[in-house]
């Protein structure tokens, strides 16, 4: 890919996620409006299982499928043994997860105090599920270069639940229910899309399905669910913690926070989404490993520049945009802002994680998360109760920071 290619790309992916992170940060007013806190919390609770369920259903063979195809990505045939099993492996594992927690609701009753009802685990799981689909058919359409195809399917989806959920809210009932169908029919429609465009273009069948592909993936995602589950640790736990242990209102606020950050992370996973096909291809391609070594450094370089100059108008205009969503909490939440900030523009951590992927390191990228991911939840608790929403803030700063120096450690 040329610099012009690569520009061009990365820009429809940044445009992508400034729109859907326009559509549900304008819907929180709306959603703050409607609902009760505790149906808002049936919303939150809702994304926090969908969370989960995205981070077990598959094994990681989405991973390994966003690896493997690279191997040959000129066959038909071979892309389609991998997307085939792969969608395989998610929905048989999307069904146990579901049914596992379906039965710890009634052996548990501690359980079902966290999860509320049988209804809202369901959806959450078939929610993963959809997910997982609609990412599928994005692995293939990034590696065809496709991005435009990428891009839209996102904003639609966005733009679909948000849609959705503003129509039940008014028209049928004000509750979380509105939120929680709009997101699960939205994803409904677009992953029936993904389902029938990979069948259109020769990736999905059942005669396709195999067992030797399937053990490939697996032997190489196995290895990634601790990754997985430490990646979960660094960027739900706080949340988790802030929300039990400090005041609503508190809770409110560092929501906020989290969110500047989230919006960083999307101008960073545009760029991912840019860099993925071109480090892959490079490291594919022919040439010394000093030129390899080279070419990614140039690659790091471009990583680094946009997320530097968007943290810096950020965290210059984090205040006046407190002021006017936060209203009279503004001012506890800009030092929890930098803080998160600056945690988020940690974009080298994706490009290592790359690298350590088209190697297989699995292992090694598993421990390493797995040991940030504990280290953040040890942070957050003691530092919490002592700094209250600016501990729970540093607390994931110094973790990603423990993450990325180890990652380079691994990579150097």
């Amino acid at each position: 890919m040329t610099s012009e290619g690569w520009y061009r790309s990365g820009f429809v992916y940044l445009l992508a996620n400034i729109a859907v992170a326009a559509v549900n940060f304008g819907l929180i007013p709306f959603l703050i409006a409607y609902l009760s806190p505790a149906e808002y919390g049936k919303v939150g609770l809702f994304s926090l299982l969908t969370t989960i369920f995205s981070t077990f259903i598959g094994l990681e063979s989405l991973s390994a499928l966003t690896r493997k195809i690279y191997d040959d990505k000129s066959s038909v045939e071979y892309r389609a043994r991998l997307t085939s099993t792969c969608l395989a492996i998610a929905f048989v594992s999307a069904l146990l997860l579901a049914g596992a927690g379906a039965i710890a609701l009634h052996l548990a009753p501690g359980f079902r105090s966290y999860v509320a009802t049988d209804d809202l685990l369901w959806m959450a799981a078939l929610s993963a599920l959809l997910i997982n689909i609609m990412r599928t058919r994005q692995v293939n359409w990034q590696v065809d270069g496709k991005i435009i195809n990428f891009a839209s399917t996102q904003v639609l989806n966005a733009l679909l639940a948000a849609l959705l959920t503003v129509v039940f809210m008014l028209y049928v009932m004000p509750t979380a229910t509105a939120r929680i169908l709009g997101i699960a029919i939205a994803a409904s429609l677009l992953a029936a899309y993904g389902l029938l465009s990979l069948y259109r273009d020769g990736y999905l069948g059942w005669q396709y399905l195999n067992g030797a592909k399937g053990r490939s993936l697996m032997s190489y995602g196995i290895p990634l669910m601790p990754h997985s589950a430490g990646l979960f640790l660094i960027s739900s736990f706080d949340r988790t913690f802030v929300a039990g242990y400090l005041s609503i209102s508190q809770f409110g606020v560092y929501l906020l926070a989290t969110q500047f950050g989230s919006a960083i992370s999307l101008f960073l996973d545009g760029i991912n989404n840019a860099l993925v096909p071109q480090i892959f291809s490079k490291l594919h391609g022919s040439g010394s490993a000093d030129q390899s070594r080279k070419r990614l450094r140039g690659l790091l370089r471009k990583a680094f520049l946009f997320p530097v100059v968007m943290v810096v108008l950020a965290a210059g205009v984090s205040r006046i945009v407190l002021s006017i969503f936060a209203g009279p909490y503004s001012a506890a939440a800009p030092p929890a802002v930098a803080i998160v900030l600056a945690s988020s523009m940690l974009a080298p951590i994706y490009v290592f994680s790359n690298i350590a992927l088209f190697h297989n390191r699995t292992k090694q990228l598993s421990l390493i998360t797995t040991i940030s991911g504990t280290a953040n939840l040890i942070l957050v608790v003691l530092l919490t109760k002592i700094f209250g929403i600016n501990g729970a803030a540093a607390s994931t700063a110094i973790a990603s920071g423990v993450r990325l120096a180890l990652l380079y450690w691994m990579v150097r």
